[in-house]
């Protein structure tokens, strides 16, 4: 007898079924906290938050229901078990479509309310998995194609390929004239300028270079002259002070913990006095003490 009462004290007794009305009001709250029952993620922080999620459906579905109270474990194990029904009827249906025929044909299950429907376009993803891209559709999508127009290429002539120098970087150079003696008449030719004859002149010599009188000069290219910036010089000398005046505060303030050390050791030095004083004279009354006991 004691055997089977505490048998009968180990067993969970059974509550009463889910009503319609109790079913879809579950499901109305649980999709109202989908995004926090529905986390995937398991930190504690969640798991915290979907523990306080539920305890809000509970309070909120034993307020206005007509039938027996239930907990939060109640509940979300009712959640569980209506989530892997939809699931089951679902994957099965998809099984037959995938299969080769055979048998009568079978409808698709369609969801009793509107709250169920809700709940499986929550879990659609892991009733029908990821959904691939047909070819059709990648067929029908615009796809926008930028066309570019034809540009004629000219081969460009000769006189951009140089480079044009400015007239003040020219440099003038003397003009040399070459004379080739043959006979009584000479014909000067200079390469610079242009051909120029000259009169009968005799004279003795085969080759002659006769360099004329109005000569231009060689035209000297100045060097730039780097000047410093004001801007910069001030920058400089604004450093350089503001470094003299950091090195002259540093000093100072290694004189005055130089100061501030010669005064301590001064004050510890007297207080050392000062106890040696009290301690002789405490010396002397014990001294005194007992010799008047004496």
């Amino acid at each position: 007898m004691e055997s089977e009462e505490n048998s009968g004290k180990g067993k969970q007794k059974r509550g009463a079924n889910f009503s319609l009305s109790d079913r879809k009001n579950l499901l109305k709250l649980s999709n109202k906290f989908k995004a926090v029952i529905e986390n995937k993620k398991t930190d504690g922080v969640t798991w915290r938050q979907k523990e306080e999620a539920w305890i809000k459906i509970e309070r909120e579905f034993n307020s206005f229901t007509t039938g027996v109270p239930r907990t939060a474990k109640q509940l979300k194990t009712k959640y569980e078990a209506i989530k892997k029904e939809l699931k089951k009827k679902y994957s099965s249906h998809k099984c037959y479509m995938l299969g080769t025929g055979g048998g009568a044909s079978k409808e698709e299950p369609k969801p009793e309310t509107e709250e169920e429907k809700e709940l499986l376009q929550t879990i659609i993803v892991s009733v029908e998995g990821v959904r691939g891209v047909e070819i059709e559709e990648i067929e029908n999508s615009s796809v926008i194609v930028e066309t570019h127009e034809d540009i004629e290429w000219n081969t460009p002539s000769t006189s951009y390929l140089q480079t044009h120098i400015h007239p003040a970087l020219k440099v003038s150079r003397p003009n040399v004239l070459q004379v080739d003696v043959s006979g009584e008449d000479m014909e000067v030719t200079d390469h610079n300028t242009d051909s120029i004859s000259v009169a009968e002149t005799p004279s003795s010599k085969s080759i002659c270079e006769i360099f004329l009188i109005n000569i231009e000069p060689w035209s000297c290219r100045r060097r730039p002259v780097i000047k410093k910036k004001k801007s910069m010089s001030s920058a400089s000398s604004k450093f350089e002070e503001l470094a003299m005046k950091k090195l002259e505060l540093v000093n100072l303030q290694m004189s005055i913990a130089e100061e501030i050390k010669k005064q301590n050791a001064a004050e510890h030095k007297i207080k050392m006095e000062n106890l040696k004083l009290k301690q002789d004279i405490l010396k002397m009354e014990l001294q005194i003490r007992t010799n008047d006991k004496l």
